[in-house]
């Protein structure tokens, strides 16, 4: 039962609108413990992928990658969808590679780690069809990374 459903169960009546004191602050915190526990173990796995990304990928690996317009917006797309960070964590990590890789590389990083991190992935098979998955996630990789491109052509002047 994916979470669309279960929403669609629990709040089809329409009393939760009603509940007054004691009984609204109730729901509230119910619904709380519901989404703690339908959505924490997705950031638990990002976060383990974040932390083995980090101990595993030598620097000077991702050095070699900040040098090159193309691959350098490829490596911060796939930093951006596995790290899974808050968009305000995702702000501060952005602005500290800045020195290290192009414009658009950092305007990757920022639109992949939202549209396509590793939490909507497996969160996404409970909202969507897995058409909708298979057709949406590349179209949105591909955009994300032409979009980088256009960004790196106008603000920096080349292509590579």
């Amino acid at each position: 039962e994916g979470l669309t459903e279960k929403w669609n169960v629990k709040y089809s009546e329409g009393h939760h609108h009603t509940q007054k004191g004691f009984a609204k602050w109730r729901h509230a915190a119910e619904h709380s413990v519901d989404e703690l526990f339908t959505v924490g173990p997705f950031f638990v796995i990002s976060a383990l992928f974040a932390a083995v990304a980090q101990g595993l990928w030598p620097l000077k690996v991702v050095t070699a990658f900040t040098q090159h317009s193309i691959w350098s917006i490829v490596l911060l797309m796939v930093l951006g969808s596995a790290f899974s960070l808050c968009s305000e964590a995702d702000a501060f990590v952005a602005a500290s590679l800045t020195t290290l890789f192009s414009p658009g590389a950092v305007m990757a990083f920022l639109l992949a780690g939202q549209m396509i991190d590793v939490r909507n992935i497996f969160l996404m098979p409970q909202v969507f069809s897995k058409r909708t998955m298979v057709v949406g996630l590349p179209l949105a990789a591909m955009m994300i990374f032409a979009f980088a491109l256009l960004v790196n052509r106008f603000l920096t002047g080349g292509w590579v």
